[in-house]
């Protein structure tokens, strides 16, 4: 485990801005200013250039000679990352002691606990490095480095941070089983922000916010799932996701059909219709069907829709719509709901083959298929979808 705890008064955990003893009066009046927070992010950016050269020339072979073994490390030992937000500062604080934790809940109630943040290395081993905690004294906050470079800089040019000590452990280089931490900078208040979540970096990015991206700090554990069969990891263990289909013999997977895609039309007499395809990188596809007849006399239904889940192939070549190859559905889900005038609902089995082809071809960047689900059926396909996403 870490080799010391690192003790709440001497990391500035519960401290104020500008309370601590020593703080001069020309410090407190110092924020990093934007240009210098950038300086330091560029040298946790060199920091991790530097190391991925690295990994790569050991993992490289050059001519004539041979990789060296790639070293032998025991396990890596994973520990909870905790976090709060300080209400008084807007930043956030980070900590891997459960005994600062509980003793920031209780005795602190400016910080407002926001439970687990992500898993770090609790211990060194080879492949990772120590992440170093600064405290800023002028502005209650933390900031977080793997750069000895970036480390030395601070403590030589920015009296008025405190360096608590190694706070965790990381790693340089993205290594499988890995995710990245981003770093931000917020620009207004002169202190760091820390995430792991590509949803909250991205909602950062697209927002008109004042958090500017310095890039990946270090990389850490990335987040192991557990899956119910038949779903499996994906290739990072961060989701469950569907097994590669087995497609069948002379099919193949084509990189253009992948995305949505829809065809909607209204008739003469009023019936809408619409085709709506949605096919995965990973060989999975949902098709739906729907075929509404305008308002009026009470006829056998209002509304079908007939829904397909399942995976798909091409067969042939795609590329000529005067010569349209096909598309091989075969489903696990499969379906049609009638809406009968009285409002009722009836679900039965699809009656067309199982599998079932769709003939088709990309032409001007439209699918153009027909839906006819007999494969002996010779048809160049005639409605043509167009790419939503």
């Amino acid at each position: 485990m870490l080799a010391a705890l690192l003790v709440l008064a001497g990391c500035g955990g519960g401290s104020d801005a500008g309370a601590s003893a020593g703080v001069t009066a020309a410090d407190a009046r110092q924020v990093l200013s934007s240009e210098q927070a950038t300086q330091l992010a560029d040298l946790n950016r060199q920091t991790l250039a530097a190391a991925a050269i690295g990994a790569d020339t050991i993992a490289g072979t050059d001519a004539g000679t041979s990789a060296p073994a790639a070293p032998q490390r025991k396990a890596f030992v994973k520990v909870t990352m905790y976090r709060f937000f300080n209400t008084r500062t807007g930043a956030h604080f980070y900590t891997v002691s459960t005994t600062e934790r509980d003793t920031i809940k209780a005795t602190l109630p400016y910080y407002t606990y926001e439970g687990a943040a992500f898993e770090v290395y609790g211990q060194a081993a080879t492949g990772l490095s120590p992440v170093y905690r600064f405290y800023n004294r002028n502005t209650g906050t933390h900031l977080y480095t793997i750069s000895e470079t970036e480390k030395a800089t601070i403590q030589a040019s920015y009296p008025y941070f405190s360096l608590d000590g190694v706070a965790f452990y990381a790693s340089k280089t993205l290594q499988s089983g890995m995710r990245p931490v981003y770093r931000f900078y917020q620009t207004q208040a002169g202190f760091h922000f820390y995430t792991a979540s590509e949803t909250e970096k991205n909602s950062l990015l697209s927002s008109q916010s004042v958090y500017a991206l310095d890039g990946p700090a270090y990389y850490i554990p990335a987040v192991a799932v557990t899956c119910t069969p038949p779903l499996v990891p994906n290739a990072d263990a961060t989701a469950c996701v569907n097994p590669p289909p087995t497609l069948p013999a002379g099919a193949y997977l084509d990189s253009r059909l992948t995305g949505k895609w829809q065809y909607i039309t209204t008739f003469l007499d009023g019936t809408q219709y619409g085709s709506f395809y949605t096919f995965g990188a990973n060989g999975y596809v949902d098709y739906t069907l729907i075929y509404k007849a305008p308002p009026g006399g009470c006829i056998a239904f209002s509304q079908a829709v007939a829904y397909h889940q399942g995976s798909y192939g091409a067969v042939g070549s795609l590329n000529d719509v005067n010569n349209a190859g096909r598309i091989y559905l075969l489903d696990s889900v499969a379906y049609v709901d009638y809406t009968h005038c009285n409002g009722v609902v009836d679900r039965v089995p699809w009656q067309g083959t199982q599998p079932h082809f769709h003939w088709a071809a990309l032409s001007g960047g439209m699918l153009y298929t027909n839906h006819t689900d007999d494969s002996q059926v010779v048809n160049t396909g005639n409605l043509a979808h167009n790419k939503t996403q």
